[in-house]
């Protein structure tokens, strides 16, 4: 994976795990090989992503628990919804930063977590 550089991204303070922005997002090469690693370890998220969802709901969206199955290791953009100028909540933003530059465009992106092939078995022991 490349070197990610990141700069201090706030909390959503005002999220209140409704799920209105978990969609599908893009992810990167380095999404897709932090995720996957992730749901290696991970038997709870790798159950998420097995439950039926909604067509434009993310696999990864644990509407029992109404919580990101993946939360520490979501993709960038999924970090600044709420946060960043342009990336409204309903529930309004609780921060307004600037996020040129934290998604980078020069990196590949490999398409929408929903369409990917999340199906990992438990790391061997």
């Amino acid at each position: 994976m490349g070197d990610v550089k990141v700069r201090y991204i706030p909390p959503h303070t005002r999220c209140v795990n409704c799920g209105e922005c978990c969609g599908p997002v893009p992810i990167t090469i380095d999404d897709y090989a932090r995720i996957s690693n992730y749901l290696q370890g991970n038997s709870y998220a790798r159950e998420v992503v097995r439950r039926r969802h909604e067509p434009l709901q993310c696999v990864f969206r644990d509407d029992v628990q109404r919580k990101c199955a993946i939360y520490s290791v979501r993709p960038m953009v999924c970090r600044l919804f709420g946060v960043a100028k342009g990336m409204t909540c309903s529930h309004g933003n609780s921060a307004e930063i600037d996020s040129t530059g934290l998604i980078d465009f020069g990196q590949t992106f490999c398409g929408c977590q929903n369409g990917m092939d999340w199906n990992v078995s438990e790391r061997p022991k």
